[in-house]
């Protein structure tokens, strides 16, 4: 049995542009006076967004061959008969779509000497045929279209097209859900803006507004799947647009949060945001990008470090610079390593370095880079350490979670407080992507930066 060859592609669209203009010929034999191809063939899954409008799929013929200037006439056919043909040849069992979801410009094309192509608008009627597909969940529709001429020669290779179309209803969501930190300072100016922008997965043609709340509960599920403890931002430090608005010709929409820092206490602190409402008939807020986690810390200054503050109990000699590579900046070869020969290991603190503070402070972050080639001997589980000379060490914190195993990637801790000022800090990696290092063997950490914030 013969089989058609055939040729699979995917499109999604609201109004679809083929882009006829840039499509580069090739090279027709010289018997070939002319020739019309259809630009998309094969059989395509179509993706149709049920907006309330209907949806146009540009269908593209070009003309081309090896003379300029020739005229020529062909149809648009769409068969039953040769459907149930292609059905046979290759098993598919498409079903043909029925003529009241769709309607054709029209079936008949002329082309003047001079064009090189012609576009065909195809409307699909997407809300009318939500519910058949919906409603026949087994049965595969499909258009199929094919490109006959009696005067002029039709490629074989892109003679025939089957569109496939599926419906989705079109959503509204963040364009980066969850949370996202922005670190203030003492040096940074009263008033901070924090820009969130919202989208849509289509190109956009109405104007319309969508509703964002505040939803406390998002802030406390977040703390309780995370092991965090983040505080509500308070009402009296922000403010933000509660409706943002869609335009015509964008399909990306900014919310506008505005957090007055000179309000604020040193903390770490989270915006709930939900998006709870859109105008546009039709779309549906994505349950998946609704939420935004609007993250706000008010850290301490950073600490000017300096390479007599930093010392520790398992430096390598001759992988980066030593512990010069924690503050000489990121780059290939620029980091600090940890000894990788079985040389070191402390049972308690593992593989750890120590800052020397040139004065008392009660509260500080660490912040650090990956090493720049790689991550694979990033920290994962670091204990915080903290005393005044001559004292004994105390744990004020562990973190264990959410830090980076990729290259080159930073990662800035919460603020940590201690009721008691301290001059020491002990960064203390117990737990690397290479393994543990608080027992014998070549377990080992590597850092490309390291910075502290502290008062």
């Amino acid at each position: 049995m013969k089989r058609l060859i055939y040729i699979t592609a995917i499109v999604g669209l609201t109004a679809l542009c083929t882009s006829c203009e840039n499509y580069d010929a090739a090279e027709i034999p010289e018997e070939y006076h002319k020739v019309l191809v259809l630009k998309e063939a094969g059989e395509i899954d179509l993706t149709l967004y049920r907006t309330g409008d209907d949806a146009k799929y540009e269908l593209c013929i070009m003309k081309n061959g090896s003379e300029d200037g020739l005229t020529a006439v062909a149809n648009l056919v769409i068969s039953q008969e040769w459907l149930e043909s292609f059905n046979e040849d290759n098993a598919s069992g498409y079903t043909m779509l029925p003529s009241q979801y769709y309607s054709l410009e029209t079936e008949n094309i002329e082309f003047d000497g001079n064009d090189k192509y012609k576009i065909v608008n195809l409307s699909f009627k997407t809300t009318e045929l939500e519910t058949l597909i919906s409603g026949n969940p087994t049965v595969k529709y499909v258009l199929p279209i094919q490109l006959e001429s009696d005067n002029t020669t039709i490629s074989k290779a892109n003679r025939y097209l089957i569109l496939k179309p599926s419906v989705v209803i079109p959503t509204v969501g963040f364009k980066n859900e969850g949370y996202h930190k922005t670190v203030l300072t003492s040096t940074d100016p009263g008033q901070v803006k924090v820009i969130i922008p919202v989208e849509i997965p289509l190109d956009n043609i109405w104007n319309f507004d969508c509703v964002i709340g505040v939803n406390e509960e998002l802030l406390t599920a977040y703390n309780q799947n995370n092991g965090t403890s983040y505080l509500m931002l308070p009402e009296n430090t922000y403010q933000f647009e509660s409706t943002c608005s869609f335009i015509s010709g964008s399909s990306t929409a900014n919310i506008n949060l505005v957090v007055d820092r000179t309000k604020l206490g040193m903390g770490d602190y989270i915006l709930p945001l939900e998006l709870q409402d859109c105008t546009k008939e039709g779309f549906a807020i994505d349950d998946s990008k609704k939420a935004y986690l609007a993250g706000v810390s008010y850290a301490p200054p950073k600490i000017a470090l300096t390479l007599d503050m930093l010392s520790s109990n398992a430096t390598v000699t001759g992988d980066g610079t030593g512990l010069l590579g924690l503050i000489d900046g990121l780059g290939s070869g620029k980091h600090y390593h940890s000894d990788y020969g079985g040389n070191y290991h402390d049972t308690k603190y593992g593989h750890y370095i120590d800052v020397h503070l040139p004065k008392a402070i009660n509260s500080v972050i660490f912040d650090f880079y990956t090493r720049w080639e790689n991550g694979n001997a990033a920290p994962k589980i670091v204990n915080l350490y903290v005393r005044n000379d001559s004292e004994e060490w105390t744990k004020l914190a562990t973190v264990d979670r959410g830090m980076p195993t990729a290259g080159n990637t930073e990662y800035m801790s919460n603020i940590f407080r201690s009721e008691t000022s301290f001059t020491q800090v002990r960064f203390s990696v117990v737990k690397s992507v290479a393994g543990d290092l608080t027992i014998e063997g070549y377990a080992h950490f590597n850092l490309g930066e390291f910075s502290l914030y502290g008062q």
